[in-house]
This record gives C-alpha cells, structure tokens and sequence, in this order.
C-alpha cells in the first residue's frame, strides 16, 4: 500500500473548532482511496487564528521551566509554578471538553507533565545539579505529547461513526456503492483501531544530547525511524499512524527536544522512513505567501517553489513554512518527495507545490522576505585575509548573527561589507554602544591593530531579499529591482538607497535599506510578482481566441484565468487553470461542448461548476483567487453592463470588446446611472474597449489620446464595419449582395446574427461609443444627441420596392437564421446592383458614421447611412474588412488630420485587441505605465438623469426605422 504523509501545525490545532476541521481533513484523505496509508505528525496547540488564545502551548511550557528555574522563595515560586501548570493544563482540558472526547485522552501526558514539573522542582530544592535545558525539554516535548492523542481521539470517533453508518446502510438495504463497500472494508479491516497515537521517543527518533536543539542522529535517520514504522505498519496495517512532532530521546533515554523546525523535520524524517508519496502540510494560509500579509493585505501565494527558494524565504524573512532542517533529511537521502502547503481552513486552495525543482516562472521573482532592526557595517580593508578576520570577530561578539557579508574589490580598494542581526536583550542590558561603538573598539583592536579603518555604520535598517531561481544572474530582473529602488527615491541615482549595498547569490537579491523606505520598496516589488487574475465572460467565437493568446502569453504576462462563463454557466478553479486546463476548454468548446457539461465530465482536475445565476455574479467567480483580477466581455450581451458597472465597484479592471453595453437605451435599466460609470472609469485606466471600435486598430485609443490634447471639440467620420466593407467590396467586384454576405458570415465578420450587422446597429453602436468617449470628456449628457440612422439595406429595399412595386418583408430579419437571412438578400441582390449602375462616375456606396459638431448650437449628431464617395477619396479607397477612422480637431475630419486603419473585423484581430488591453493593465499593475492622463468635466450628482430626459432621437424614415428594429435600439 502506498503511503502518504500529513503534518497539522499549531494553528490547526489551536481550538476544539480547528481540531474538528482538521480531522475532518485527515479523515477524508483517508477515505478517498482505500488503498492509501495515512501517516500523520502533530504539533503542540499553537496560536489561535481567530484570536481567541494568542499564546501557543509551547511558550506556556517554557515559561512554566522559567518558573520552575527561578530563584524566588520556594513559597512564591510554588504557587507560580502551580498557577501556570494550571492555566497550561486547562488550555487541553478545555478542548477535550468542548470536543466531547474521554478526558483520559490527555490523561497520560499531563500526568506526565505533573510529574515532570513535581521532579524539577524536587531536584531543585534538594539543589541537585540539574541541566536547565534538559528541563526545559523535557516540559516542552508535552506539547505534541498532548496534542497528539487528542486529534488522534476526534479522528477515531469520526471514522467510528462512518463504520457505524455504513454498517447500518448495509444491514438496511443489503447492498452499497461500490465506494462504499471499500471504505467499509477498510474500516473492518482496521479492526477498530483507525488512529493509533505513536510516542515519537519510542519509534526510532534517536537524537544527541544538545537540549532545545537536538539533531537526529544519522542511525535514526538510516534505519531506527524505519524499523519501527515497519513493525508498527505491520501491527497496524489499515489504521492511521499519528506521531508526535518535535520530539525524540537520546541514547540515554533523556527527553529531547528537536531544534529548528522540529514537527517538520519530523515528518521530512517520516517520510524517506515510511517511503512516503507526498506529504501535505496544514497551516493558516493558502499556501506560502509571496510577502508578509502586514505590508502587503492579502497577498497571493506562490504557486510552486523549489528546496533552495523555500529555504531562502524563511531564513530571510519570508514566511517559514519550511526551514533548511526541515528539508534535510529529504536531502541527505535524496529522496525529493513533493510537499504541498495549504490552509486548513480553506483546503480547496491548492496552496503551493514544493519540489525538488520547481518549473521555472516569469517573473523570474518567486517571493520576498522582510527582516527589520538590521545593522549594516563597512570596513576598509587591505586584502583578503583582514576580511577573513574581521568576519571571525564580527562572529564572535556576543548577539552578532551575520546574514549577509562580502568583499568587494575596486582596484587596490577593497572594502568588507556586512549586514547582522543583533540580539535585542543584550541591547537593553548594555545599552545601544554594546552593538555600535563597543563593538567598533573590538574590531579596531582585533583587525587592525589600534588604528581606525574607513568604515560606515548604519542602523535600525532592513534587509529585503527577493528569491527566485537563477534570480541573482538576471540582466532583467536586476534592471527591474534598481529601476525600483531609483523610483522609490523620487527618480534619483545617487541617493542614501543606492549607496547602501545591493548582494546577489544565484538564487536571491538581498537589498539593504533605509527601514522608513522598505514597506514601498516591497509593494513595488509585489507588484512585479503578483498574477493577474482573468475572468472570461464569452465563450463563442472570440473567446476561446483570446484563450490562445491567454495561454501563449501566460508566463510572460504572469497571468492567471481564474473563470469562464458561457451560456450555460461558469467553469472556475480555486487557484486558476494552467495552461493545460485552458488547452481542454479550448479543444472541448471546438467540440461543441458547453462548460457545463464539460464540468460534469470532470474535464479539469479541480474544476468547480456555477449554475448560471451563480455565474452573473462577479463576485462568485473573483473570490476564487486573491489579488487584482480582470473582467473580460467577450459576448455580445447589453445586460453584461450590470455586471461591467460591478466589477469596477468592486475595484477590479474591465476589458470588453461588446458594444452593447457601452451604447444602451436611457431607458434600459440603470443605465442613467452605469453608462457614466463606465466612460468614467473608461477614461481613468480603470476600462479599457479597445476592441469595441475596429476591432484591433486602435480607434479608441486613437480618441483618447485626442482628448489629452482638450480640444474644444471632437469629430469623427469612417467607415467602421469590416463586415460591410467586406461585402461591398464583393459587390463592386460583380458578385451579388447575397454572395458578399454569404462570403462574410464565413470569413467570421459577421455577428452570432448577421442583421446586426446589416442593419447598421452595430456601425450606429461605435458611433454611440465614440461620442459617449467625447461627452465624458466634456461633462455632457451621454443620452442627449441627435441621432439619424439609416441601415446598410434601406437604400436596396428602396430600390427594391420602386422596382416591384411590394412592400419588402423587414419584421422577422432580426430573427432569421444565417441560412435564411443570406437566402432573403437574394430578394435585393438585383436591386443592389442597379444601384451600383445608377452612381455618378468615379463615385462608390460606402456605409458611414459621422458624429458631427454644430458650432452655432454647440451640439453634436450622429449620423450613419449609405454614402456616395469618390473613389479616390480615402473612404472610397477601402477595400474588404478594412476600416478608416478620421478624426477632426476643431474641425470637421478630413484626411490631413488624424486617423486609425486597418482591419476592422474578425476574430484573431478582436482577441488581438483584448490581449493588447490586457498587456496595458499588466503594465500598469506592476508599475510600468501610468495610463493616459485625460483629464475630464465630472458632472456632479445633482446634474446627473436621476429620471429619464427627453432626447431628440431624429427618425429619418419609417422605413428606415423599421430596418433599424429601434425598440431593440443598440441592444
């Protein structure tokens, strides 16, 4: 049977709630494959997240041996002594009585503990020669000793009660699933005994003599730890194996207490003794976290780390899930067994995946680590050997830890240079001259003899260390932290930051710094580490587009899909899809498969469905990662303006290539409200629509930047349809109109409905778009402008009804599907072409949007309709999809003033265009960009619709009116 390691922290354990949820977690891995052994290690009741105990029994253990070590009356001291026993033991007690759990539990090891404090305080009132470390010890190693059978009693009980049920299922109906007849099996085979509490001082967990900091002993490690997991494994074949962390015995028996990630080494030892598969660690956070949640609220975790990044972060101030002794007896036995960190109280977060070797990430930075209250010295030295001493006696001053030192070389210059941390008791004892000048005097007379080197002093900064593999031989990653550490000053080069040295290791970029500078350094950085979360909504044609370029751009980008929403629902996973994932949606979308049924297919390890309701929620779909996250629109829905105007309130960013939203009705909703939203948040960085308005060619962007300039006024003329480009373009080469929008429809420039397209809609949308850009700008009242609006077809149905002399059908266009919609143009394909032959010389049709400037009123209009150009005008010189914007500038457009050209439809350009927003917000999260500055006429509140006004929608025909369907006006 293949076996499996879990280590629950202190804070797992803290409470009888934690306890319950982590046995239930032990439990269900347990249960999830029969054919799997459990082998759990335990650590003492830790801190309480939740903060209803702030004190981890460890440190009440401790101070218990203080106690006891004290020398105060033997009267006093009895009755502190008393008091903490107490309050230590009440801390188990109270648990077991909150879980409902037989109080004889806990009974052995607080007996022990009883006697244990009874035989020191013995010992030192008969003033015996007593090791005050070996007492400590010996209380401390307690607190895995009672935590242990506790959580192993909550996790016997609950499987307890399964086979109670189970046999009771089976009795009553004489038959269970299959999954359900294996985990019964199993809990017959166990024999009643499903957690069996192993004393780690009798199973091989062999250490030296070093009290407080004890090392295993290589025989421990080689054979004795695997010895006996075999004899108990053998003893105990179905049952969960739970061990004390943290303690051992040495070969004379004496209680030991295991140093420096002790539990963890623990389970690491565990693990190559029991060959385990995997091991899982429980702690309060989603995984390592890629920066102290204090300087940086809710930061992301790092998804994957190696052996060398993971010892990095906790040595130097990251957070230290795993220490270097933690991991050694998997590297001495070089047995790289993946770890998986996670949260206990959010366990469907996949956490972080430590390996052996992680696969590599971009960026190249992985996490940071923050340490305050350091001392950073410099001393002129003449050549290597000085600094060699100067290192042994910076070493042995007492409370020096160095944690950085390196000799540099300038020339025949050479300085040493150092950062330390110093113990802070000794400080207060013996005042702040202890580590400054004190501490100078020793080195003056040590290392050079008497005579006082150049040399530098600086405290109470801060070491920063940023880790990453390869990290310190990054060109680009360096370029980034000194471009960081320049902005951080205000842009200057030579300021006090730059002169406190920078180190590199192949693997880390420690930073020394003022300690008032570092909480903006470090969010700078974050900000290069961050993901970005991406949420999709659109799963047609352009969306899973943008999915390939998603996924092509992953890494680089450091991007993250964190959902997906079609028709039929959201598809999301709790720390994003990989490109993997994305790969399957992709294929399984080809494959006409909806997200839901690709969820009930389990198509995603992981992958977690939303019913549709669910999934109009934003908010359901962002709260499966932290961080910043993106709302992609890639539908053609008018209703995902709600949703838009939601998801900036929220604080998130809003791609979106859908006009709809962006042109509604005054009367749709709460548009009176949103559509000023959205063009706000659109000239504020927060909205990016590159895509709305021909497709990848920057018409927008083109208008935004216009609008930097603050012109008195804006105008716009083009031809901004690639469908209707497209399709004239066949027809001037004899083709009939039929075949040109047949040609469309499969060159995938056509809208799901293709009358959108014909009706001129969507041409009249960007106009709307455009001008509601304008109206922001100048605090004008987005719904009020004249509009006049004549469709693509209007003029050929004319023509179509001088010619037969009946009416042409237009009621039921909108709702024909593409087959018969291309089967009714035949109807116009002689009508169109007799308006071709009717044009003056020289002169084309082409479909235009105009909005226009009236200097006299000072209003704008929209137009947009069939005109007759010249052929060699710019307009008249398009051909297929191709469209051209012009813009005027105090002025009406004309082609000497700006423009945008291009391809204006199709599928790859309009995911082009959200990848090229996208590119612009992750510059702007990490710090690269600063957005366009458009300053703009906020209108207040008071003067904002709170009812619907009264516009002047200019009709310029009932049968153009009809063609347009105006009640589904820009929807």
């Amino acid at each position: 049977m293949a076996e499996y390691g879990i280590k629950v922290g202190g804070s797992s354990v803290s409470s009888a709630r934690n306890i319950d949820i982590v046995a239930d977690l032990i439990v269900k891995q347990y249960l999830s494959n029969p054919a799997d052994n459990i082998n759990v290690v335990v650590s003492a009741i830790g801190k309480d997240p939740a903060g209803t105990r702030t004190e981890k029994v460890t440190d009440m253990l401790l101070d218990l041996a203080k106690l006891i070590l004290e020398k105060k009356s033997p009267k006093k001291n009895a009755l502190a002594v008393e008091k903490k026993l107490t309050e230590t033991s009440g801390v188990h007690t109270d648990i077991i009585h909150h879980l409902h759990i037989d109080y004889r539990t806990a009974h052995y090891p607080l007996s022990n503990l009883g006697l244990a404090v009874a035989d020191a305080m013995s010992k030192i009132k008969r003033k015996e020669n007593i090791n005050p470390y070996q007492i400590k010890d010996a209380l401390a190693a307690m607190g895995e000793l009672s935590s242990t059978p506790i959580v192993a009693a909550v996790v016997q009980h609950k499987l307890e009660k399964k086979w109670e049920s189970l046999e009771t299922k089976l009795a009553k109906e004489k038959m269970l699933r299959p999954e359900e007849q294996a985990v019964l099996n199993r809990l017959r085979a166990a024999n009643g005994v499903y957690a069996h509490v192993v004393d780690s001082r009798h199973a091989g967990f062999i250490t030296d003599s070093n009290f407080t900091k004890a090392t295993l002993l290589d025989s421990s490690l080689d054979t004795e730890i695997a010895r006996h997991h075999a004899s108990l494994r053998a003893q105990y074949p179905h049952s969960i194996l739970m061990y004390s962390g943290f303690v051992g015995r040495d070969i004379e028996g004496n209680t030991t207490t295991i140093g420096r990630d002790g539990s963890n080494t623990t389970k690491t030892a565990l693990a190559v003794a029991a060959n385990e598969q995997a091991i899982t660690i429980y702690s309060d956070t989603d995984g390592v976290l890629l920066v102290n949640p204090k300087i940086v609220p809710n930061s992301q975790t790092a998804r994957s780390l190696d052996y060398i990044e993971t010892v990095l972060l906790a040595k130097f101030g990251g957070m230290k899930v795993l220490e270097e002794a933690g991991l050694y007896p998997l590297i001495r036995a070089k047995k790289y067994i993946p770890i998986t960190v996670k949260n206990t109280f959010n366990p469907d977060d996949p956490g972080t995946l430590i390996t052996h070797e992680a696969p590599p990430s971009v960026p190249t930075m992985k996490g940071l680590g923050i340490l305050h209250d350091m001392h950073y010295r410099e001393f002129a030295v003449q050549d290597p050997r000085a600094f060699q001493q100067l290192e042994r006696t910076l070493a042995s001053y007492k409370g020096v830890n160095i944690l950085k030192s390196t000799l540099d070389s300038n020339g025949a210059k050479k300085i040493g240079k150092f950062v330390f941390a110093v113990d802070r008791k000794l400080e207060k004892r013996h005042g702040a001259e202890y580590f400054a000048s004190a501490l100078t005097d020793r080195i003056i007379k040590n290392v050079f003899g008497g005579q006082a080197p150049k040399s530098f002093h600086h405290s109470a900064g801060s070491l920063v260390t940023i880790v990453g593999r390869e990290l310190g031989n990054s060109h680009k990653d360096m370029s980034r932290v000194y471009d960081i550490l320049s902005k951080a000053n205000g842009g200057g080069t030579d300021t006090n930051t730059h002169k406190l040295p920078v180190w590199t290791t192949p693997d880390s970029i420690h930073l020394y710094m003022d300690q008032g500078t570092t909480n903006n350094v470090v969010n700078m950085l974050y900000n290069k580490l961050k993901k970005i979360n991406v949420v999709l909504y659109g799963l047609g044609n352009i969306g899973p587009a943008f999915l390939q370029k998603a996924i092509e751009n992953y890494d680089e980008l450091g991007i993250t899909v964190t959902g997906i929403v079609d028709s039929s629902g959201g598809y999301a996973k709790i720390g994003g899809f990989t490109t993997h994932d994305l790969e399957a949606i992709i294929a399984a979308k080809k494959g006409k498969t909806s997200l839901k049924e690709a969820a009930e297919s389990s198509l995603v390890e992981g992958g977690i469905y939303l019913a549709p309701e669910a999934a109009k929620n934003f908010r359901n779909l962002r709260d499966f990662c932290k961080g910043d996250t993106v709302l992609v629109d890639a539908t053609s829905e008018s209703s995902m303006i709600h949703r838009l105007a939601y998801a900036l309130h929220l604080g998130a960013k809003v791609i979106s290539v859908n006009k709809a939203p962006y042109a509604v009705e005054k009367d749709n909703g709460h548009a009176k409200r949103q559509i000023p939203q959205l063009f706000e948040a659109l000239l504020e960085n927060r909205l990016f629509n590159r895509g709305t308005v021909g497709a990848d060619i920057g018409v927008p962007g083109k208008l935004l930047d216009i609008l930097i300039k603050n012109p008195a006024y804006v105008t716009v003329r083009g031809c901004s349809s690639g469908t209707l480009g497209y399709t004239t373009t066949l027809i001037e080469e004899g083709k009939p109109l039929s075949d040109g929008v047949q040609g469309a429809i499969a060159e995938g420039f056509t809208e799901p409905n293709p009358y959108k397209d014909f009706s001129g809609n969507d041409v009249l949308n960007k106009m709307v778009v455009l001008w509601r850009t304008i109206a922001t700008k100048y605090g004008l009242d987005p719904f009020d402008i004249k509009v006049s609006h004549e469709s693509y077809l209007a003029p050929a149905i004319r023509k179509y009804e001088e010619l037969t002399g009946k009416p042409f059908e237009t009621s039921d266009l909108s709702g024909l599907t593409k087959t018969a919609f291309v089967e009714r143009m035949k109807m116009l394909d002689g009508p169109f072409k007799a308006l071709q032959k009717g044009l003056p010389e020289g002169y084309v049709l082409r479909y235009v949007g105009e909005i226009s400037y009236d200097e006299a009123t000072k209003k704008y209009s929209i137009s947009v309709g069939m005109r007759e150009v010249h052929k060699t005008n710019s307009l008249g010189s398009l051909k297929g999809p191709d469209n051209r914007i012009l813009f005027g500038i105090n002025s009406s457009p004309d082609d000497l003033q700006d423009f945008a050209s291009g391809k204006g439809a199709g599928i790859v350009e309009t995911a082009n265009a959200i990848m090229r927003d996208l590119k612009e917000i992750v510059s702007m999260a990490r710090g690269e960009y600063g957005g366009r500055k458009i300053g703009y006429v906020k209108r207040p509140l008071s003067e904002r619709p709170t009812h619907l006004p009264m516009v002047n929608w200019h009709r310029p025909s009932q049968k153009a009116t009809a063609l347009m369907g105006y009640s589904q006006f820009l929807k």
